[in-house]
């Protein structure tokens, strides 16, 4: 799995289709999972960030990973230094019960 930065709109309209949801339109950030043939497989999707805590919507077997973690709270916690992280779940959505 590698990274995709600098894509964040690319990223953003991916996650909305896998949540049938609409993608941000300002004031966020994202990055993406890929696989080795280049393919987006996972993005996350940050906004609402204050300075201290910022809300993630995320899509993509590959997000929910160790390292797909591990990239998640390195963003956050190290380079974004929030002290908080904020998911809401969709009801409907079964496999996070």
């Amino acid at each position: 799995m590698n990274l995709l930065f600098g894509h964040d709109k690319t990223v953003a309209e991916w996650v909305a289709r896998q949540a049938h949801s609409k993608a941000p339109t300002a004031d966020f950030s994202a990055f993406g999972f890929v696989n080795g043939s280049g393919d987006l497989i996972g993005g996350c999707v940050f906004t609402g960030y204050n300075g201290t805590s910022v809300e993630l919507s995320m899509a993509g077997r590959m997000a929910a990973t160790r390292s797909g973690w591990a990239a998640i709270i390195q963003y956050v916690f190290g380079q974004l230094k929030c002290s908080r992280l904020q998911m809401h779940t969709n009801r409907r959505n079964k496999h996070t019960l």
